[in-house]
């Protein structure tokens, strides 16, 4: 990401940019039930683990460590993270990493070898990103991923088509996975404005490193 780029998301979040968003995106609350389920039965660590990517202020990233979650959350912006670790809480386990996703996965995730149950990537647009995320994942692992979709119709969101998925594209984020479910169209959000998305929702399988797919 440009310097001016990263100067422009520090200001938002300067601003007070999404502060009125503290809830988790529906998307991903709808998805946990049944994730969550499955994998507290299978649970073979001590401790799940995910890995939000673009997690801005952690709205996400606080709602997956309430629910029993270590958290490894990502983002450009060094406001976003600063507003986020002022939230945190001692018994919340988050790490936050102050990272251009643009350069890939941060060094800190890929020298540990870290395995997740969870990979999400909310409201972002980096296919590559969100595949080489997945190769992290345990067997039983899902990566859940939601982007805005490219649309003539008028809805929120960025303005610029470099920031929205066109038909199809997200769905190959699940290459090398299961793919449980892709969705595209319009819907609402909370605050009533429609919005065009893609949601995908995809589960590694067989030993590590080795995900079958049917995507």
């Amino acid at each position: 990401m440009s310097q001016s780029d990263r100067d422009k998301w520090n200001q938002r979040y300067r601003e007070g940019a999404y502060s009125e968003r503290s809830h988790s995106a529906v998307f991903l609350t709808a998805q946990m039930p049944i994730v969550l389920g499955q994998q507290t039965a299978a649970r073979t660590s001590d401790h799940l683990r995910a890995l939000d990517l673009a997690c801005g202020a952690g709205r996400n990233a606080f709602y997956l460590a309430d629910l029993g979650y270590h958290v490894d959350a990502v983002d450009v912006s060094a406001d976003a993270i600063a507003r986020a670790r002022s939230n945190n809480t001692d018994q919340q386990n988050i790490r936050w990493i102050e990272y251009d996703l643009d350069d890939g996965l941060p060094p800190e995730i890929l020298s540990e070898s870290q395995q997740y149950d969870l990979v999400i990537m909310i409201r972002y647009l980096d296919v590559a990103l969100a595949q080489a995320a997945a190769l992290q994942l345990r067997p039983g692992g899902y990566l859940v991923c939601e982007a805005h979709l490219v649309t003539d119709q008028e809805v929120a969101g960025p303005s610029g088509s470099a920031f929205r998925a066109v038909p199809g594209e997200l769905r190959e984020a699940a290459r090398g996975l299961e793919l449980v479910s892709y969705w595209e169209g319009i819907t609402q959000d909370p605050d009533n404005q429609p919005v065009a998305l893609a949601r995908l929702v995809a589960h590694a399988v067989g030993e590590s490193g080795d995900h079958r797919t049917s995507a």
